[in-house]
């Protein structure tokens, strides 16, 4: 679920969106925020660090 501001005056989105990796391990996510017949629309982003946890096997 992409996190709407809450100022932004609706839950919705019409889920145009857009990724791009801008760094290792970072992404920017860009998307709309509002829906048709709404007169307020604009676009938003947000940037997501993306990590693996390790797994260390032990045998004995």
């Amino acid at each position: 679920m992409i996190p709407i501001a809450a100022y932004s005056g609706t839950k919705m989105t019409t889920c145009y969106t857009s990724i791009a990796e801008i760094e290792q391990g970072k992404l920017i996510v860009f998307y709309d925020i509002g829906r048709w017949g709404i007169p307020v629309r604009y676009i938003a982003s947000r940037t997501v660090k993306i990590s693996r946890k390790q797994t260390v096997l032990q045998f004995s």
